[in-house]
C-alpha cells in the first residue's frame, strides 16, 4: 500500500506543474501527453535553486507555484501573437491517441511487474552511487535545501557552491513530503522506487513514443508511436540497466528526457518547423533546464545524437542555397566558418588533454582506465553486444543474453531509415552510439578513452543510448513490415474485387494491417520482456537489492535501522564505518549519518572520529570532536560493501572501537548488527 500512495504522489508531482505550462502553450495530442513530465522536472529542478537563494525551505508545492507563474507569463505573451497567427498550436488530437494510451498503460503494467520481481516496495539499491542518492534525499529533507548548487555539500561540507544535479533528489524529497505521513515503511526507499516507476511511465515511455511519431510521421492502422510505447518498456538497455548499475537514478532520468529533446530538434530543423518556433523555443529552454538539473552530461549525449540531424539539415540547406551565385558564396562562408570552429575546438581539446594528462610522459589510458572504464571484451565482441542488445550486467563482468527479436527489428529499422531521407540521420546516430559503446567496452586505447571520457568512460551509460535511438528504429520496422502484410496476402490469394466490393476490400486491408502490426509487436515485445536477456538483467539487478545477512545490508541491519527513531533522540548524528551499512542510518533510520557516503572531503573532526574513535577513553580530543559533531551513537554491522575494500581502512578507528573495552556500550542489537552509545565520553559530556 505504501508504494501505491507514493506512486500517486509521484504522478501528481510529475503531472501538475507540466500541465499548467502545457495548457498555456496550447499543446495538443501526443505532444501534450509527452511534455507533461519533462516540463514538471524542469520546475522541480529550478524551484529549489530559487527558494534556496531566497532562503525559503524546500517544499513539494514550490514547482507547481513556479509553473503557475510561468504559465501566466507565457499566456500573456502567447495570446496577442496567436491572434495575429504567429503562435500556431503544436500537435493535434487524433483518433489514434487512445491506442497509444493503451500501449502506454500496458507498458506501465509490464514495468511495474518487472520491478516488483526485482525488489520489495521499500527495497534499497546497495550500490556505491545508490547510497549517495538515498542520503541526498535525507539531506534535502533535513536541511530544507534542494538546490543543485548546494547538494554536493553532503560530502564536501562548507558554505560555498558545490554543484550536483538535484532534480531527481528533489522529486523524491517532494514525494516524501507529500505522502510521508501515509507511508508505513521507510519513506525514502519507497519514494525512490515510486519515483523510478513514475519517471519511467511518464517521462521515458511517452517521450520515446513522441520521438518515433515525429521521426516517422503519420501512419495508417495502429499508430507507430503505440508500437514504440510498448517496446520502450521492455528494452533491456533503458530503463532497466541504470537501475542496477550505479545505481544511476539521475542519469536514468536525464536519459529518459533525451527522446523529447530529440523530438524538439527534429521539429525545429525540418522544413516548416519555423511555424512552431515560439512553442519549440519555450519547450527547448525548459527541457534544457530539466536535463541540466537531472544530469548535465546528458546534454552531451543529445548533442552527439542530434549531430547527424544537423549535418543532413545543413546539407539540405546548402543544396537549396547554392542554386544561385550569391547563395554559393554564402554556403562557402558558412561551411568554412563551421570547419574552422570544429578545428579550433579539436585543437583546444587536444591541448587540454595533452597538458592535463601529461601525455608526453604517460599514456592517457593510465589516467582514464580502472574500474568500469577498463575494457573486458575485444572490440569485435563489444560491437556484437551492441548490435545484439546484449546488455552488460551490473554485478559481474559478463553480459546478458541478447534480445534477438528486438535487435532484428532494430536492424531492419536501420536499413529502412538509411533508405529514407526523412530518417537517415537516425540510422547514423545509431551507428555512432554503437561505435562509442564498443570503444568503451572493447578498447583501452588512448583514443577510446578520450572519445568516451565525457561519459566517465562508462560502457553502461553509453549502452543506454542504443535504446534512445533504437526504439524508434525498431518501431518503424515493425510498423512498415506489418503494413506490407495486406499487400502480400492479396498477391498470394490473387483475389480481384470490383464495384461495391472495394469498400469491403479496404476494411479487410485495414483490419489485416492492424492485426499484422499487433502480432509483430507482441512477437518482439513478449520475448524481450520474459526472454533470457531480461531475465539475466533482472536477476543481476535483484542481487543489488537483495537483503543478504552476510553482505552490506542484511535483514537484521534493515530492521535495526528502522528502529532508530525510537532508540536515538532526534537531532543526534550516528557514526559508523559507511562501508558496513551505517551510512544508511539517515535514509532508513531518519538519523543523520556522520559519513553520508563512502567517500568525501571530511572535516578534521570527522577524520578524528573515523581514525581514532577507539582512543576515546584515553584521548580527550576524540570526545571533544564527538561533542562538536553531536555524535553519541555508533552503528556497526559485520558486512561490508565489496567485501573488505581498502577504502574502508580510512574508518578503522570506528571498527576497532567495537572491540576496545570501555569505549562503546550496546544499546540494541538485531542479529550481528548493533547500535552502541559512546560511553567513554559520558564523563566528558558531564564536565
Amino acid at each position: 500500500m505504501s508504494l501505491v500512495v507514493a506512486v500517486l504522489g509521484a504522478v501528481a508531482l510529475l503531472l501538475v506543474p507540466g500541465a499548467l505550462v502545457a495548457l498555456a502553450l496550447r499543446l495538443r495530442g501526443l505532444w501534450f501527453v509527452a511534455a507533461l513530465a519533462p516540463l514538471s522536472i524542469a520546475f522541480i529542478g529550478v524551484a529549489p535553486v530559487l527558494t534556496a537563494w531566497m532562503r525559503v525551505p524546500f517544499a513539494f508545492w514550490h514547482p507547481a507555484a513556479l509553473a503557475l507563474i510561468a504559465a501566466v507569463a507565457i499566456e500573456a505573451v502567447r495570446r496577442p501573437l496567436a491572434r495575429r497567427g504567429r503562435w500556431p498550436r503544436l500537435g493535434r488530437w487524433e483518433r489514434t491517441l487512445p491506442v497509444t494510451g493503451i500501449a502506454l498503460v500496458a507498458g506501465a503494467v509490464v514495468v511495474t511487474l518487472l520491478l516488483l520481481g526485482i525488489t520489495a516496495p521499500a527495497g534499497v539499491s546497495q550500490t556505491y552511487d545508490g547510497i549517495f542518492h538515498l542520503n541526498a534525499v535525507a539531506w534535502i529533507l533535513d536541511t530544507g535545501d534542494g538546490s543543485s548548487l548546494h547538494l554536493y555539500r553532503i560530502t564536501h561540507p562548507g558554505d560555498g557552491l558545490e554543484f550536483y544535479p538535484a532534480a531527481w533528489h528533489d522529486l523524491v524529497a517532494g514525494i516524501v513530503q507529500l505522502t510521508g505521513g501515509a507511508l508505513t515503511e521507510p519513506a525514502i526507499p519507497v519514494a525512490t522506487n515510486a519515483a523510478w516507476l513514475a519517471t519511467t511511465w511518464l517521462v521515458w515511455m511517452p517521450s520515446a513514443a513522441l520521438l518515433t511519431r515525429v521521426v516517422a510521421g503519420r501512419t495508417r492502422g495502429i499508430a507507430v508511436e503505440a508500437v514504440a510505447a510498448l517496446l520502450s518498456a521492455v528494452a533491456g538497455a533503458m530503463p532497466w540497466l541504470l537501475l542496477g548499475w550505479g545505481t544511476l537514478y539521475p542519469t536514468g532520468v536525464a536519459t529518459a528526457l533525451l527522446p523529447f529533446g530529440l523530438a524538439l530538434a527534429v521539429t525545429l530543423l525540418r522544413r516548416g518547423g519555423r511555424r512552431h518556433l515560439p512553442t519549440v523555443l519555450v519547450l527547448a529552454a525548459l527541457w534544457f533546464a530539466a536535463c541540466g538539473l537531472a544530469h548535465p552530461r546528458s546534454l552531451v549525449s543529445v548533442a552527439l545524437l542530434v549531430a547527424p540531424l544537423v549535418l543532413f539539415a545543413l546539407i539540405g540547406w546548402a543544396r537549396r542555397t547554392a542554386a544561385s551565385r550569391r547563395g554559393r558564396r554564402i554556403v562557402v562562408a558558412v561551411i568554412g566558418g563551421l570547419v574552422a570552429a570544429v578545428i579550433a575546438v579539436v585543437a583546444v581539446g587536444a591541448i587540454y588533454v595533452y597538458r592535463n594528462f601529461d601525455v608526453a610522459n604517460r599514456p592517457i589510458s593510465d589516467h582514464l582506465n580502472g574500474g568500469p572504464a577498463t575494457a573486458t571484451r575485444t572490440l569485435g565482441e563489444a560491437l556484437l553486444q551492441a548490435i545484439g542488445l546484449a546488455a552488460p550486467l551490473p554485478d559481474s563482468p559478463g553480459t546478458a543474453a541478447p534480445q534477438l527479436a528486438l535487435a532484428l527489428a532494430l536492424l531492419v529499422g536501420v536499413v529502412i531509415a538509411a533508405r529514407s531521407r526523412r530518417m537517415r540521420w537516425l540510422a547514423l546516430a545509431w551507428v555512432i552510439a554503437v561505435v562509442l559503446y564498443a570503444a568503451a567496452a572493447g578498447s583501452n586505447s588512448d583514443l577510446a578513452k578520450v572519445l568516451t571520457g565525457v561519459w566517465y568512460k562508462d560502457k553502461f551509460r553509453l549502452f543506454v543510448l542504443l535504446a534512445v535511438v533504437g526504439i524508434p528504429l525498431a518501431a518503424v520496422a515493425l510498423h512498415q513490415v506489418g503494413t506490407l502484410v495486406p499487400r502480400l496476402a492479396e498477391r498470394l490469394l490473387r483475389r480481384e474485387h470490383r464495384g461495391s466490393a472495394a469498400d469491403d476490400r479496404d476494411r479487410a486491408r485495414s483490419a489485416l494491417r492492424i492485426a499484422a502490426v499487433l502480432v509483430l509487436t507482441l512477437a518482439v515485445a513478449v520475448p524481450a520482456a520474459i526472454g533470457p536477456g531480461m531475465r539475466d538483467l533482472s536477476t543481476s539487478t535483484a542481487r543489488e537489492f537483495a537483503l543478504n545477512d552476510q553482505g552490506f545490508l542484511g535483514r537484521a541491519d534493515y530492521r535495526l535501522l528502522e528502529r532508530l527513531p525510537e532508540l536515538v533522540p532526534a537531532g543526534e548524528t550516528v557514526a559508523g564505518d559507511p562501508w558496513d551499512g551505517s551510512t544508511l542510518t539517515w535514509a532508513l533510520g531518519e538519523r543523520e549519518a556522520l559519513f553520508p557516503h563512502l567517500a568525501g572531503l571530511w572535516t578534521p573532526d570527522q577524520l578524528t572520529v573515523a581514525q581514532r574513535l577507539d582512543q576515546a577513553a584515553v584521548d580527550p580530543e576524540v570526545c571533544a570532536a564527538l561533542d562538536r559533531l553531536d555524535v553519541r551513537f555508533v552503528f556497526h554491522s559485520p558486512g561490508f560493501l565489496w567485501g573488505a575494500p581498502a577504502e574502508a581502512a580510512g574508518f578503522a578507528g570506528i571498527d576497532r572501537a567495537v572491540t576496545t573495552p570501555g569505549v562503546l556500550t550496546p544499546v540494541a542489537n538485531d542479529g550481528a548488527s548493533t547500535l552502541y552509545r559512546v560511553s567513554a565520553c559520558d564523563g566528558a559530556a558531564e564536565q
